[in-house]
């Protein structure tokens, strides 16, 4: 995988860069500003929300302003990803400026990986540079489609950071190593348990994920959801488990009672699950105080029940109570955990741990990120090969045109054959 620090710098100055970046400005803004110090012209593009315009908004003039300060640099936002106006703005961009994008995760072209959307989105750079870990285990045009059609397309040294550093986690972890896997979804957590068992030292499985598990292993388990399509397979699981690390499941529970909660041993054919117990949360604080390594993925509480998770709050607590006092590494993974800790914390920021969303499972079972296997199918050399959309203002007259080009729209020209460059 190439990155951008790989590149000369002659492909660098003053050529318009798109830079894809995760909406976290204090982790974007180190790639930034090494290519605002090299004359670079910056388009920056980031995903908020849901994709497909789900709960995105547009992005507010705030994070530009955020951006702006952040790097001590002219930072213009604007209304749209592309279009006639979006490239009219990129056009007059100077050395040292940035051109900040619309909210990607308003177009459904990008959640589609359509092509069209990707050609446009290529014609506005020179060279593309992926920094957005956070979407990088989704198929996008703003991530995968376009490194098709810009000339160069690299990683950025943020994205190449976290994936190297789960790669050393999952490959290398330092024992004891303890997994903890709550949530939901038996059918993408299991791939995930398993390709844990090699080196895992104590799994401790809980959240919605126990219920399936206890019934699967002949325990009660009351009103909680359970993936009964599923069972057959823990049971595979567990058996496989047990000659492979110690499995922990939850031995009491808190429980909906009326208006209020308590805590019970063993659940009947009519209580309401809510989280784990005061003995499973004591159990499992003594396993994290004994690991050296710490994989936590999914929530703890039963988040069907919009109930705020004691446990993750508690074992939070835990963590923050023991990683200071001797060296531990301690990752935190999924969407779901990071939902979760939101609602219990005002700001998700632990500088002893690492926080990661639902892209890290796919590292961690060994899965390839579709933008990372997009990065390398390209190399300096061979993309030089390819087509590339060329920018031609409307109302500017006198430029010469290839004959292989044709119009696309009032503002964009595009190839329709490949032309080697000069």
């Amino acid at each position: 995988m190439l990155t951008i620090r790989q590149v000369p710098l002659e492909k660098i100055r003053g050529k318009r860069i798109l830079v894809l970046i995760d909406p976290n400005i204090a982790t974007a803004a180190p790639t930034l500003g090494s290519l605002i110090g090299k004359s670079a012209r910056l388009i920056t593009a980031t995903h908020v929300g849901m994709p497909g315009g789900g709960n995105a908004k547009k992005l507010s003039l705030d994070f530009a302003k955020e951006l702006s300060h952040a790097l001590g640099v002219r930072v213009t936002k604007l209304d749209d990803a592309v279009g006639s106006d979006v490239t009219r703005s990129i056009l007059d961009i100077k050395p040292s400026e940035i051109v900040l994008l619309e909210n990607l995760n308003l177009y459904a072209q990008d959640a589609a990986n359509e092509i069209a959307f990707a050609r446009q989105l290529a014609s506005l750079c020179d060279l593309f540079v992926d920094d957005a870990f956070d979407v990088s285990h989704r198929v996008l045009a703003s991530n995968v489609g376009i490194a098709r059609w810009t000339p160069i397309s690299v990683a950025g040294p943020w994205l190449a950071s976290r994936v190297k550093e789960l790669e050393d986690f999952r490959g290398n972890p330092t024992r004891p190593f303890l997994a903890i896997v709550g949530g939901g979804h038996i059918e993408t957590k299991l791939p995930l348990l398993y390709s844990l068992l090699p080196n895992v030292d104590r799994l401790f499985v809980g959240g919605a994920l126990a219920f399936s598990f206890l019934k699967a292993t002949g325990y009660e388990t009351g009103k909680a959801s359970v993936e009964t399509e599923f069972l057959r397979f823990i049971r595979g699981f567990v058996e496989k488990a047990g000659a492979q690390t110690e499995l922990v499941v939850p031995e009491d529970f808190i429980i909906r009672h009326g208006d209020n909660a308590r805590c019970v041993s063993a659940l009947g054919p009519m209580d309401q699950p809510l989280d784990i117990g005061v003995r499973s949360l004591e159990r499992l604080c003594h396993l994290i105080s004994g690991a050296y390594s710490i994989l936590w993925v999914g929530s703890l509480g039963v988040y069907a029940q919009e109930h705020r998770s004691t446990s993750d709050w508690e074992v939070l607590q835990q963590l923050c109570a023991t990683v200071p006092r001797r060296w531990q590494r301690v990752l935190l993974a999924g969407s779901e955990l990071v939902s979760s800790l939101s609602q219990l914390v005002d700001s998700i920021h632990f500088p002893q741990f690492s926080l990661f969303g639902d892209a890290a499972l796919n590292v961690t079972t060994g899965q390839r990120l579709p933008a990372i296997e997009a990065l390398h199918l390209d190399t300096l050399q061979t993309k030089d090969r390819l087509r590339k959309a060329v920018l031609i203002p409307v109302d500017s007259p006198g430029h010469a045109i290839d004959p292989r080009c044709r119009r696309r729209d009032r503002t964009l020209w595009e190839e329709t054959e490949p032309c080697q460059k000069k």
